[in-house]
């Protein structure tokens, strides 16, 4: 029975990096696609629709991942709580900056500045 609970925790834990990895992973990927986009010419129009679009198609299952993984679990710890909260409201803005940014960018006005907030709420 040892052998079996170390197996799973060892089982457990590698899994967690892997989550942890791919996620660290996600991250820089969207930050490279912001960094990118807030760099482009207002001109390159079909440049940064693309990059809207890989952005939002990166960001939320990569939020959700982020929430089901580590905000969760986080929350039930009693000293955790404070920063899964804190988690789960900075992916509620991004998401928010990010509707925005798809609007705006829809009309091609304005996008810049929103493009600018969602990569700085990002980066926290």
């Amino acid at each position: 029975m040892f052998g079996m609970t170390e197996t799973s925790n060892i089982h457990n834990e590698g899994t967690f990096m892997e989550i942890y990895q791919a996620l660290k992973k996600d991250h820089e990927k969207v930050k490279s696609l912001l960094q990118r986009l807030v760099g482009l010419a207002d001109s390159d129009v079909k440049t940064r629709h693309s990059l809207v679009s890989q952005i939002r198609d990166e960001l939320v299952p990569h939020s959700r991942a982020e929430e089901a993984v580590f905000y969760n679990s986080l929350r039930l710890v009693d000293d955790s709580k404070k920063v899964a909260m804190h988690g789960f409201a900075e992916h509620m803005e991004a998401e928010t900056f990010l509707r925005t940014l798809q609007a705006t960018d829809a009309v091609g006005a304005g996008w810049r500045p929103v493009a600018e907030k969602l990569k700085e709420t990002l980066e926290h």
